[in-house]
């Protein structure tokens, strides 16, 4: 990071870049920054739009306050940055670009977030992930990570909301949708949505606990339209549902059990899987 007076930061990656690392995800108690702390799931941290097109490259990006409550982030990730080949490179190949607006009060926060990106490998035909993936972090059902198995295009659109009703007691929410669009196959177009809700409890039973509880909606294809093969399947509903308690040991350990249900995992007609979990945090 680089930090110019009081209003501007920028955010400068020389390799693995993520949009969580500066852009204000407005989710307060679960995003956990790929740092096992909160959300027992990548899905669960905060809006899966903050997942499309985590590059290998570097990239930039910055906020400028706006105003006390406003800011303003956007950013761009070269997904082959570090290839010097025709149709790569940092502006020549697959990149992410993402703007923000966010509102920050003390107990209210909002995200509109826009999100534009392009992928050119992918590998395989549609929901094959021997290669590229448009929801990074293993987010989402194999279609709604490579829809059509060629070159695509892919614009975003995404609201994240956190509200504070006491010290005690939180709710926030994220919904999201990406217009996917095949660069060949005429043009073929698909619709993928995702959207959550959580509940949490900060310093239920001592200080530094958690108790989260959360249900949404993993990114699926809702639909295609203009497809060249004939009427391709959507997925269904892949639900994701997750209640944990973490439990401050110390200033550095935690440990936090939890449950994890996946219904439709995969965006398939799959029995209900049922994982339990107990994860042991040290951070130092």
């Amino acid at each position: 990071y680089y930090y110019n007076g009081d209003k501007f930061q920028v955010y400068l990656p020389a390799a693995f870049p993520l949009w969580q690392d500066f852009v204000p995800t407005v989710s307060p108690y679960f995003e956990g920054f790929t740092g096992a702390n909160n959300s027992l799931s990548s899905f669960g941290e905060s809006n899966p739009i903050y997942k499309i097109g985590l590059a290998s490259g570097g990239g930039l990006g910055f906020n400028y306050c706006l105003s006390d409550n406003l800011t303003f982030s956007a950013g761009y990730f070269g997904g082959d940055s570090f290839d010097p080949t025709e149709k790569n490179g940092l502006f020549n190949g697959e990149y992410s670009a993402l703007g923000q607006l966010t509102f920050q009060s003390d107990k209210f926060q909002l995200g509109l977030t826009y999100a534009n990106a392009y992928f050119n490998e992918f590998g395989g035909g549609p929901g094959d992930l021997g290669g590229n993936a448009i929801f990074d972090t293993l987010v989402g059902t194999s279609l709604a990570r490579n829809p059509f198995g060629v070159a695509t295009i892919t614009n975003s659109y995404g609201a994240s909301a956190a509200f504070e009703l006491s010290p005690k007691f939180s709710v926030s929410a994220f919904g999201g949708f990406t217009d996917a669009r095949a660069v060949a196959n005429f043009g073929a177009d698909a619709q993928i949505w995702y959207y959550g809700l959580g509940l949490a409890f900060p310093d239920l039973g001592g200080d530094g606990n958690l108790l989260g509880l959360q249900a949404g909606v993993e990114p699926y294809v809702g639909g295609y339209d203009n497809t060249p093969i004939g009427v391709l399947p959507g997925d269904k509903n892949p639900v994701s549902i997750q209640g944990f308690y973490r439990v401050a040991v110390n200033d550095n350990i935690n440990v936090t059990p939890g449950v994890i249900a996946l219904i439709n995992a995969d965006g398939l007609d799959n029995n209900t899987a049922v994982i339990g979990v107990i994860r042991t945090t040290f951070n130092f």
